[in-house]
């Protein structure tokens, strides 16, 4: 059948279609060979195809659209899209969609109610061999990104994010991202190995922090701007800030105590300390020594990798107690065959690095335009089960 409507005023129809019965189809259509495919309970337009069941297709003018779907009912949806195979070798999706737009969006939503969802999207397989996901999004823009998400509320959040089938958890004044798991809520991981790359990049407007990366062949676990501080109570039960001494090199550092025996004594270091510290000419091993008892003084002598004496001055043989601190460079890690991985011995006041450049985007999108004058409310849904939508294929004639 071809049809058109040549009517001057617009307002016809090349096909128009009916059916008066409750559960009735509009339209049944297929391609390809096939029998149609239609939904239990009726539908406007039930279309088939080994390929694509419905093309649609807007012309070049501005606000065109492919596809338009709207439900006028309060728990509506406007479009479903699923896919009903049990198992496949290859990678499928509910929704595939592309721009090759300067300014476009590959998918553009938006919900008009406070408690609304602008996408509500689900993988209801309890598990399996590949990995699912809700929405998958790419893009190959350097400026671009996959998923592009802004909450113009002031106490929003763009980005909520629950794993380990945990319920999601996020801050009340709101922020960017607010990510939830059992064990880790965020995951960030560098790919590349070398200088100038780290899992995670933080910063507001006076601070930086550089977490688990590497920096001028030093790897580090926390490296930025401010300090490093520890949160406890005071008398009054105040919460009040702690801070961590910081040096311009490496150190590890142990205590401990001993006893002068007829004026001598020998430390012995922890051989887990002293396998991961570095001591020799260039890197003299630090004893700092506090007297417990009366005596004429001490000294510190044969400090090696293991271990340090400590003698009493003028020849005294006392018994006196002491408490000792040693400070020692950290040892530049190394593999099986010696080759340095990370070097800590010779470390001093190394090169930092600085803030990344950020761009700052006041606006969600330049050209945002709304896509339907009076949206309707979605509400959520726990999966596609609860819409009980039953496939069928009419019985070939």
């Amino acid at each position: 059948m071809y049809a058109s409507d040549s009517s001057a005023a617009g307002t016809g129809e090349a096909i128009y279609a009916k059916n008066f019965h409750a559960s009735g189809n509009g339209i049944l259509a297929a391609g390809n060979n096939l029998n149609p495919v239609y939904i239990t309970g009726g539908v406007g337009g039930a279309f088939s195809s080994t390929n694509i069941g419905v093309f649609g297709y807007g012309d070049n003018t501005s606000g065109s659209w492919g596809v338009l779907g709207r439900s006028a009912a309060a728990d509506g949806i406007g479009i479903v899209a699923e896919i009903t195979a049990a198992a496949g070798t290859s990678d499928g999706c509910g929704i595939l969609a592309s721009s090759n737009q300067d300014n476009g969006q590959a998918i553009q939503a938006q919900h008009s109610r406070p408690a609304g969802d602008a996408i509500w999207a689900f993988n209801t397989a309890s598990s399996g061999t590949n990995i699912g996901c809700g929405i998958y999004a790419l893009t190959r823009q350097s400026g671009g990104s996959g998923v592009w998400a802004v909450n113009t509320h002031t106490s929003g959040t763009g980005v909520i994010g629950a794993g380990n089938n945990q319920a999601a958890s996020y801050l009340i004044t709101g922020s960017g991202g607010a990510f939830t798991g059992d064990s880790i809520g965020v995951y960030g991981y560098a790919t590349k190995l070398g200088n100038g790359t780290f899992g995670g990049y933080f910063r507001n407007g006076g601070s930086t922090a550089y977490v688990g990366g590497r920096y001028d062949n030093t790897d580090y676990k926390i490296n930025g701007t401010g300090t490093v501080s520890t949160i406890v109570k005071n008398t009054a039960g105040e919460r009040v800030n702690l801070y961590c001494p910081e040096a311009p090199e490496i150190y590890f550092q142990d205590y401990g105590e001993g006893q002068l025996v007829n004026g001598k004594a020998h430390i012995e270091l922890d051989p887990d300390f002293a396998i991961n510290v570095t001591i020799n000419e260039k890197h003299p091993l630090r004893v700092f020594i506090q007297l417990e008892d009366d005596c004429n003084g001490v000294y510190v002598t044969n400090k090696t990798q293991t271990g340090f004496d400590v003698v009493e001055l003028n020849g005294g043989k006392s018994n006196a107690k002491f408490m000792w601190t040693v400070t020692a460079n950290r040892a530049d890690e190394v593999d099986e065959n010696g080759n340095i991985i990370s070097k800590y011995a010779d470390v001093r006041f190394a090169p930092a690095p600085g803030p990344l450049e950020s761009v700052e985007v006041k606006e969600a999108k330049a050209n945002n335009r709304e896509i339907m004058k009076n949206n309707k409310e979605i509400k959520e849904v726990e999966s596609l089960d609860k819409k009980n939508i039953n496939i069928n294929k009419p019985k070939n004639q």
